[in-house]
C-alpha cells in the first residue's frame, strides 16, 4: 500500500517551459556550428553532451525513476523472481556445488560468447 501511495507523489510532468528547452538546445546547436568552424577548441562530443543534458533536464521525475531502476530490477530483481516462481532454491550449499560443474560452466560461457 505504501509503494501505491509514493508512486502518486512522483510528478509525471516537467515543469520546464517549452521555450526555455529550446534556448538550451540552441546553445548545443551553436557548439555543433563552433566545431565547424574550428575557431574554438569545441568539440562535437562536447554539443552532443551539452543536447544529452538538455534531454535529461527535460525528462520527468517518472522517467528518470524508471531509467534509473530499469538495470537493478532487470538484472536483479527479475531473475530472482523467476527462480522463486520456477521453484528453485538458492542456497550457499547450492551455489558452492554448481561452479565445480561442468554444466554449468558450459552455460556460462555459452552466454558470455
Amino acid at each position: 500500500i505504501a509503494g501505491g501511495v509514493l508512486a502518486f507523489t512522483i510528478p509525471l510532468h516537467r515543469r520546464w517551459s517549452v521555450e526555455k528547452l529550446k534556448e538550451y538546445a540552441r546553445e548545443g546547436f551553436d557548439l555543433f556550428d563552433q566545431a565547424a568552424t574550428e575557431d574554438l577548441p569545441v568539440t562535437e562530443k562536447q554539443a552532443v553532451e551539452h543536447l544529452n543534458k538538455a534531454h535529461l533536464r527535460f525528462e520527468s521525475p517518472l522517467k528518470r525513476l524508471e531509467r534509473k531502476l530499469h538495470t537493478p530490477v532487470y538484472f536483479g530483481i527479475m531473475p530472482l523472481f523467476a527462480f522463486a516462481n520456477a521453484g528453485i532454491v538458492l542456497s550457499t550449499e547450492i551455489m558452492g556445488q554448481a561452479f565445480y560443474s561442468p554444466l554449468i560452466w558450459g552455460i556460462m560461457v555459452g552466454l558470455f560468447v
